[in-house]
């Protein structure tokens, strides 16, 4: 439970920072922001970002890593097979969390690729490709800020 509760809260950052850099462009459309000022917050966010992928990835290695599940145990005292069936309540609705800080995560990972690939000369249309990833962004990140404002589980 622990290593899943580290997957979200460092999910929690890097979709944070993603979320920051395509409100960016959405608030720049708007008039809501300035170009400079739209462009130091993509500056800002796509600096923080590897960071973002290298603590996210440690993370869900860690939690894959663990071999131990909240499953009844044969014979074991009340309060041991209480204790689990909260934590099975508990990963359970982790789960759903889990599986949008992967979506959300993998397209901030998608994009901060793209921007290498793109300073690197390997991408024809770059603002084409922003313009494409901004536009299709929000349903994970929507996603994921609703899966852990939802998510309602017991301390194990």
């Amino acid at each position: 439970m622990r290593a899943a509760d580290a997957v979200i809260a460092q999910a929690k950052v890097g979709v944070g920072h993603w979320a920051t850099h395509v409100q960016a462009q959405t608030s720049a459309n708007a008039g809501a922001v300035t170009l400079p000022e739209m462009s130091a917050i993509f500056k800002r966010t796509r600096l923080a970002g590897p960071g973002d992928v290298q603590r996210y990835n440690a993370a869900v290695d860690t939690y894959r890593g663990q071999q131990g599940r909240c499953t009844p145990v044969a014979g074991a005292p009340d309060s041991i097979t209480a204790s689990l069936a909260t934590c099975a309540d508990r990963a359970k609705a982790q789960a759903a969390v889990l599986t949008a800080a992967d979506n959300a995560m993998a397209d901030w990972k998608s994009h901060l690729a793209a921007m290498q690939r793109s300073k690197m000369g390997h991408v024809n249309d770059p603002q084409g490709v922003w313009i494409r990833t901004w536009r299709a962004a929000p349903p994970h990140i929507k996603a994921f800020q609703s899966a852990v404002r939802g998510l309602s589980a017991p301390s194990c």
